[in-house]
């Protein structure tokens, strides 16, 4: 029992350090990194496959969405698929996973999920998503038992403190917020009507997607998740292209078919609102689950890796 409650005033005590070093800790742009990050960035986009939706495949695998045409654009807006292809969390579990069945070993991992964060140009989703995964690996090696809201909440603390602008950044705060969202226990739909129920408080300042979506997502977003992204990688060293522009093809065809007008609100909500939303909700569920496991409900579920 003492032991436990060492480990959690362990974490909190590093939140608070973690707070003071908005202040105190020098920017990521000191750490002269700018000039590598550009050239990877660059360098992925100028070996990206030509197609006709190239434009896709840059977006999904080098983080670049500035040649989307409108259109596109507003389909993935108003299906709520918006999010798959802004890569984040998910994009390198998926990467993470391919080399953990390669038996790479976990530092090696770890080098090849940051050069490529460098490659999306370290867009503050990725980043989050990276020191995410790291604190979850350090929290199994050292037996810590910290609930997944406590790792989002340190991964994005961490962030801020790395680079102080991201606390501006609405795509940090969305990230944050699906990450904090998703239970691994709920099923696909419970899952996904639970994201976007969260989600729409901060959504809905600026535009919404249909509730629509919710099924939307339960149907395609496994087609760009487990096919278009590994598909997309792959087309840089393997000549399909011809495969990933069917899909792409396939799956706008579908979404004019079904796509709704998304919600939209005359609500002016400032940035610093929505993150006092996201930290009450991220400590309210750690208060929760803490809750549940003192009453013994899940005490062996062990730490999840989706962040």
């Amino acid at each position: 029992m003492a032991f436990t409650l060492l480990i959690h005033i362990s974490m909190w005590f590093l939140s608070i350090i973690l707070t003071l070093g908005l202040i105190f800790i020098p920017d990521w742009n000191d750490l002269n990194l700018n000039f590598a990050t550009q050239y990877l960035h660059s360098l992925c986009l100028n070996f990206t496959p030509k197609s006709q939706y190239d434009f896709m495949t840059q977006a999904i695998v080098c983080g670049n969405q500035s040649h989307i045409p409108q259109n596109e654009v507003l389909l993935l807006r108003s299906s709520g698929l918006i999010h798959l292809i802004v890569v984040s969390a998910s994009h390198l579990l998926f990467i993470d996973w391919f080399m953990s069945k390669l038996k790479f070993p976990f530092i090696f991992k770890l080098v090849c999920l940051f050069i490529y964060c460098m490659v999306t140009n370290l867009q503050a989703p990725a980043l989050r998503g990276l020191l995410a995964l790291l604190i979850s690996h350090l929290v199994l090696q050292r037996k810590l038992y910290w609930l997944q809201s406590e790792v989002i909440l340190i991964s994005t603390l961490c962030l801020f403190s790395i680079q102080k602008n991201f606390i501006h950044s609405f795509s940090t705060l969305l990230s944050a917020s699906a990450s904090l969202a998703c239970r691994p226990q709920q099923s696909h739909i419970l899952k996904n009507t639970t994201t976007y129920l969260i989600l729409l408080p901060i959504l809905i300042a600026f535009s919404a997607p249909h509730p629509i979506s919710i099924l939307i997502n339960v149907f395609l977003a496994p087609l760009i998740g487990f096919a278009l992204f590994p598909l997309s990688i792959t087309s840089y060293f393997i000549p399909i292209t011809d495969v990933t522009d069917l899909l792409w093809q396939a799956l706008f065809s579908v979404l004019q078919q079904i796509s709704f007008e998304p919600l939209t609100s005359q609500w002016n909500i400032s940035l610093f609102y929505l993150w006092i939303y996201f930290f009450t909700f991220n400590c309210l569920i750690i208060l929760k689950e803490k809750y549940e496991r003192a009453c013994n409900l899940h005490l062996t579920t062990p730490i999840s890796t989706f962040y």
